[in-house]
């Protein structure tokens, strides 16, 4: 069965800079009949508990910093032992992301695949000319905001406290694995997108990026647009439609490079534009960037029961406290198929399982960083290529009996 786009896309264009590529950016915030920004529709932000569906949208679940009935909080069920957790704004950074396009491509062939990726500059222009292919496109047209919490200590200590009931919580909607459950400490919120997959496994195809720009009173590059064309299979997304004007007209074969195959006189422009002028003010940036294309988070605990049973009494008191994890037998192994729901932090939390022996494992994109940094010089580097090229080792910790796996900084003078 062909990867579904969602999952090829998520594949394609997640990095461990940028985190983990969403589909579908959805939601946002709605508007008021005065167009101001109502709470119906929270966007995704630090502290949100949720997973990431088939479709590649973010079911937010709820918020671990907001009472349970704020307007913003999530509309999931509430969790046993809900917990609120004190937000202390210093430990939050933000900072404007500027227009850009992100293309992946993979070519196929008898000897493997080789995977390329790059962001386009503002004003720059890509073409991909491929044959038996797979590649991905993830474009926003204006200033963006990206917002990280740097509490990952307190994110461990809520995942292995609340990691079963909040999976538990999670399960009354729908099947869940404990790896499906993501702690948000991170994400990338911007205006408007364009995301798109290009699968042709049989014959070639042509696709074409190019951004528009212009430069405002205070020299900073904005987006007016940017150009897709594209022949062969493809599908192209765009959103909010509230917030883009779409021109779509037919290209002429004899416009097309040469060796982009018979389906090139088939190929189409497609010109999405902003609605309203671009955003300058920092404020107005932070406020309109309400969909979301990247989340960073911390991973769920693998092979966990969905419900840790009470503490056998027989056992010293302090055993077990806080510790709402415990260790699933094989018989109670989650059967869920992977395919169409692809993390890269599951890469990471299967190498610390079979590197160690730990009970389960804790993972975060930040866990990495310190290994890339010393070991592959390429800011779009992606998880596997760190797990493949750094091998970071793994260290076991003991949390009140429990053996929690984690990858340790020990060996890094060797990179």
């Amino acid at each position: 069965m062909p990867t579904s786009p969602p999952t090829l896309y998520a594949q394609q264009i997640s990095s461990l800079y940028n985190g983990l590529a969403l589909w579908d950016p959805h939601p946002g915030y709605a508007l008021d009949s005065e167009g101001e920004l109502t709470g119906l529709l929270p966007h995704i932000r630090p502290g949100d508990v949720g997973c990431v569906e088939e479709d590649g949208t973010f079911t937010r679940l709820f918020n671990i910093y907001l009472i349970w009935d704020h307007p913003h909080q999530g509309r999931g069920p509430r969790p046993d032992n809900f917990e609120l957790v004190p937000l202390n704004m210093k430990n939050v950074d933000w900072r404007s992301e500027v227009p850009m396009v992100y293309h992946s491509h993979k070519r196929l062939n008898i000897f493997g695949g080789i995977k390329t990726m790059a962001p386009v500059p503002v004003n720059g222009s890509a073409s991909l000319a491929f044959e038996r292919n797979t590649g991905a496109i993830l474009g926003f047209f204006d200033h963006g905001s990206r917002e990280d919490s740097r509490m990952d200590q307190i994110y461990k200590e809520q995942l292995i406290k609340n990691g079963s009931n909040w999976l538990a919580a999670a399960k009354t909607i729908r099947d869940r694995r404990h790896e499906d459950i993501i702690l948000v400490t991170g994400c990338t919120r911007v205006r408007s997108w364009i995301t798109g997959v290009v699968e042709n496994q049989s014959t070639e195809g042509h696709l074409k990026l190019s951004v528009g720009f212009t430069s405002n009173s205070g020299g900073m590059q904005v987006s007016t647009g940017i150009l897709c064309e594209n022949s062969g299979n493809s599908i192209i997304k765009y959103g909010p439609g509230g917030r883009l004007q779409l021109h779509e007209e037919p290209i002429n074969s004899r416009q097309q490079p040469r060796g982009t195959g018979r389906r090139a006189s088939r190929a189409a422009t497609n010109n999405p534009t902003l609605l309203d002028q671009p955003l300058l003010d920092a404020q107005a940036i932070k406020k309109w960037s309400d969909q979301c294309i990247f989340i960073r988070g911390q991973g769920v605990p693998k092979r966990l029961k969905a419900a840790a049973g009470p503490q056998d009494p027989s056992k010293d008191d302090e055993h077990g406290k806080d510790v709402l994890l415990g260790l699933e037998s094989e018989e109670e192994e989650e059967d869920v198929d992977q395919e169409n729901t692809w993390d890269h932090i599951h890469m990471v939390l299967n190498y610390i399982l079979s590197n160690s022996d730990a009970d389960f494992a804790l993972a975060h994109e930040n866990d990495l960083w310190v290994y890339a940094n010393a070991g592959i010089k390429n800011e779009h580097i992606t998880i596997d290529q760190v797990l493949k090229e750094c091998h970071p080792e793994v260290s076991v910790q003991d949390h009140n009996g429990i053996k929690v796996g984690v990858l340790s900084e020990i060996g890094l003078e060797t990179l």
